[in-house]
């Protein structure tokens, strides 16, 4: 039934399209925008007549569609983008494809962008969503070095501050689970380095970012919260360059080129961890590692079709020692990482219809070993316990995009994913004089699931003061001999009040096929995810959405106003007083199921986009909870990551060619803990709490103040850059976690902050 509704509601779109856009004179231009210095496509140019009524953007190959209707002819068609200057091109000037360079902008005060939004922009059929430039993530202050994409998003409106050390995304009373995390259109999993200072995306290989958090489009799937889809550079084809940096935090080596000049070019990017930062920090016997290794080939068989291969590896390993006293000694070993691989071919079939298909593979996987040394009368023993959890996909995707007419659009596809978990297994070891000697291996069988998908996605632009982007995900989940189908219909619509005014209302179903299971320690990301299951079925959220937005008539302003509520359904997490272990236990003894959560809020965000300064201040006040029948006897809770309010500011200056600076705040509520409130000694002599409800306790504030400092250098051979950071700038303390130890012989709670004021330098070279 819904199937037939949405093919009906297709025809009658169609059709509405052609009676609105159709003209009895009409012809059309396409092409591709180029960086004329590197040669690399660029993504989200901005393509429009002299009168401003027919405009486009290229997509993420760097490819337009323009229609032009006759009384266009005689009119300039201008070629922009963010920091480049304008081409300006008459209609005459236009083959049936043609390819533009654009040319790095010179330095100028008064022409310094952070966005490339043009005032008819926020008629788009979009919310919640960000469009990130390499040079937005350039502002930002850094630590030791590393301007991160994860860091930067957690400043925005909608997304909680998970406090320090922690990089992960909390959308709107979401897990960091339910983000879908797309690089190059391989999905990862977990993409935080340890400590959170940095995170999978290493900014020098980014080319732009599309960030959803609501609105999502029916092109996207398989997670509940937000969509960050991070689309790489493709490298220099014209010359071979090379970057290095050397941090305290990182060091990072670029190289790109091409391979056939102005046809074929490479781009490798390696980063590896430098000084032993978290050692001086804590002061432990602590050792860490961690790389990341990206790889990018591209060919341009010919004028209409393209090859492109992506390569990712990243893992991190952290080694603790402890000596308890003489006779035991401990060792933990922790290690997690993503991998990840793909083929894309690009097909322009005609000036209207686009081919893009992808095949890959992408893992993440994680191992935790514990060694454990005993030296005793009786004998000495070794004990080791070695775990390993992971998912692995396999997929295909096939996408089309179709255009028409300038003002509609087509999206449509489809996808098929091989699921295999590995919820947990692990080997126990026991050997040694005086002890027998053992070796159990326990854990849960892997399981496999496939999940084929279509999707269609319709995109109207101010067709009588409306835009809409209505569309239907269709997706299914075989497991187990179950067979899960969802009907996931997505739209957005908005109406221009005035010339710069307008409002947006949104509504979007998701799925997610798979649930995280995670100890919520600090620091290691100890996850397991595991399939959809009968008693455990996949989760699924509901999100309305609301908004007013605002763009200034010199376009240097930009306001929104953003109102929400959305549901989750079918959520899972731990019982209570239960750990994640292999030995033996079903699901149903494991698992709390049937979840709910429910989350709702307000979101302000004013932008300043173009000056001397720019920058941004958004506020949102907001509010999750989350429900089982199995925990807190059934009553509501707060999520682990709700803050009530939170405050962002970010300010940027440049003083001149060679110097600017940049400095961000972030204010917000204390998140909830589960705290003892009381406490009696049993009958044996030990401590037992009582507590009043899970996350019962609220944290006090959390604030912190960064600043950064740039220094550049241009020379005829090679180009330089000198950064200075410091973290933490007035040194607050805030909490990170809490724990209790026995003081005299009272139970005591202790508070544990992250890092203090932590000032940073690096130094970058390219050439």
């Amino acid at each position: 039934m819904q199937a037939r509704i949405f093919s009906s509601a297709f025809l009658i779109f169609v059709l509405i399209s052609r009676m609105v856009a159709g003209q009895s004179d009409r012809q059309v231009i396409s092409g591709t925008v180029f960086d004329i210095v590197t040669g690399e496509v660029l993504i989200g140019a901005y393509i429009y007549v002299s009168d401003g009524k027919s405009a486009t953007t290229s997509n993420a190959q760097g490819h337009f569609t323009l229609w032009l209707d006759s009384q266009d002819f005689n009119r300039e068609i201008t070629i922009t983008h963010i920091g480049y200057s304008p081409v300006a091109l008459h209609f005459d000037l236009f083959a049936s494809r043609q390819m533009v360079y654009l040319s790095p902008a010179h330095f100028a005060l008064d022409e310094v962008f952070v966005s490339s939004q043009k005032v008819k922009d926020f008629m788009v059929p979009e919310v919640s969503v960000f469009k990130l430039e390499r040079r937005e993530l350039n502002l930002l202050p850094s630590f030791a070095g590393e301007k991160d994409l994860l860091l930067y998003l957690q400043k925005s409106p909608g997304v909680s501050l998970a406090g320090d050390g922690n990089a992960n995304l909390y959308v709107r009373g979401g897990g960091h689970d339910q983000n879908l995390f797309l690089l190059d259109y391989m999905p990862l999993y977990h993409v935080s380095h340890f400590g959170g200072f940095t995170s999978t995306f290493n900014a020098d290989f980014i080319n732009s970012a599309d960030v959803y958090l609501g609105g999502f489009p029916a092109r996207y799937g398989g997670r509940l919260s937000s969509v960050v889809d991070v689309f790489s550079r493709d490298g220099n084809n014209l010359e071979h360059q090379k970057h290095l940096t050397l941090g305290m935090l990182t060091s990072k080596a670029l190289f790109e080129g091409p391979l056939v000049r102005e046809r074929s070019s490479y781009l490798v990017s390696f980063r590896k961890n430098t000084f032993p930062f978290f050692r001086w920090i804590w002061e432990m016997d602590e050792k860490y590692a961690m790389y990341d290794l990206n790889v990018k080939l591209n060919y341009r068989l010919t004028d209409k079709d393209r090859l492109y291969f992506s390569y990712y590896i990243g893992n991190d390993h952290v080694s603790v020692r402890v000596k308890n006293d003489d006779k035991v000694q401990s060792k933990l070993k922790v290690g997690w990482g993503n991998h990840a691989f793909s083929l894309r071919y690009n097909r322009l079939i005609n000036h209207m219809l686009y081919l893009n298909v992808i095949i890959g593979k992408s893992s993440y996987g994680y191992r935790e070993q514990s060694l454990v040394k005993v030296n005793n009368e009786g004998g000495s023993g070794n004990f080791k316990s070695d775990f390993s959890s992971g998912i692995r996909d396999d997929f295909i995707k096939m996408h089309f995009d179709y255009q028409p007419f300038n003002n509609f659009t087509l999206i449509f596809g489809s996808e098929l994913f091989r699921h295999s978990y590995r919820p947990g297994s692990t080997q126990f070891i026991q050997s040694g004089n005086g002890f027998a000697y053992l070796d159990e291996k326990d854990g849960f069988p892997q399981k496999v699931s496939i999940s084929p998908n279509v999707f269609g996605e319709m995109i109207f632009n101010d067709v009588c003061g409306f835009s809409l982007n209505g569309g239907l995900r269709v997706s299914s989940i075989l497991s187990e001999g179950e067979n899960y189908r969802f009907f996931k219909p997505r739209v957005t619509v908005a109406r221009r009040l005035t010339y710069n005014l307008s409002v947006k209302l949104s509504y979007s179903k998701m799925m997610q096929h798979f649930h995280l299971i995670s100890n919520n320690s600090a620091g290691m990301p100890a996850d397991f995810r595991i399939p959809a299951l009968e008693s455990a079925p996949p989760s699924t959220s509901h999100q309305f959405l609301i908004g007013l937005y605002h763009s200034s008539f010199d376009d240097m302003y930009e306001v929104s106003l953003e109102a929400y509520y959305k549901k989750m359904l079918d959520l899972a997490d731990l019982n209570e007083g239960v750990s994640y272990t292999t030995s033996g236990f079903d699901w149903e003894r494991i698992l709390a199921v049937n979840g709910r959560g429910e989350s709702k809020g307000i979101e302000f965000l004013v932008r300043k986009t173009k000056g001397e300064s720019t920058g941004w201040l958004g506020a949102a006040l907001s509010q999750s909870v989350r429900q089982f029948d199995d925990i807190n006897f059934g009553k509501k809770y707060p999520f682990k990551y709700d803050r009530l309010f939170s405050f962002s500011w970010f300010y940027q200056q440049q003083i001149s060619k060679k110097i600017s600076w940049s400095l961000t705040w972030d204010l917000g509520t204390g998140l909830p803990y589960s705290l003892p409130q009381a406490q009696y000694k049993n009958h044996e002599g030990d401590f037992v709490f009582i507590y009043n409800g899970i996350n019962s306790f609220r944290d006090i504030w959390y604030h912190r103040g960064d600043v950064g400092f740039s220094y550049s250098t241009v020379r005829k051979a090679f180009r330089s850059e000198w950064s200075l950071s410091v973290i933490n700038i007035y040194n607050r303390k805030n909490p990170n976690f809490y724990f209790t130890r026995i003081h005299n012989e009272s139970p005591t709670i202790y508070r544990f902050s992250l890092f203090p004021i932590m000032p940073s330098v690096s130094y970058s070279i390219s050439f």
